[in-house]
């Protein structure tokens, strides 16, 4: 009887392995991040290559988002937001980042004052 119970648990458990190696920066939210009002239901856009060329360069070796090193989940993502360029570790921390760009700048001013 226990022989069995270890071959039905042994591919559920390399099945969840799987499901939390693939879910990439999920694994760092347990619950979806709050509606935005109405009114600010639209993300700003990123801005266009031209504007990336005269941005503020991105001074931190981390992910604003999770705070995760750069580079640990593969090549980071650059993306221009009101003059600042803005470096993560994941295309879902893009989506994150454009719902609360002024959140975002004051974390990334506050990381650059205390010298991080």
């Amino acid at each position: 009887m226990s022989h069995r119970i270890h071959i039905i648990t042994l591919p559920a458990l390399l099945f969840a392995l799987m499901l939390a190696l693939t879910t990439g920066c999920q694994r760092h939210y347990g619950e979806e991040a709050p509606a935005a009002p109405a009114e600010q239901q639209e993300a700003p856009v990123a801005e266009n290559a031209e504007s990336a060329e005269a941005a503020v360069p991105y001074p931190l070796d981390y992910c604003l988002v999770t705070n995760e090193k750069l580079g640990s989940m593969g090549e980071p993502i650059s993306q221009v937001f009101q003059g600042r360029e803005f470096k993560v570790c994941c295309a879902g921390c893009i989506d994150t980042l454009a719902a609360d760009v002024p959140g975002y700048l004051a974390k990334l001013d506050s990381a650059i004052a205390q010298g991080e």
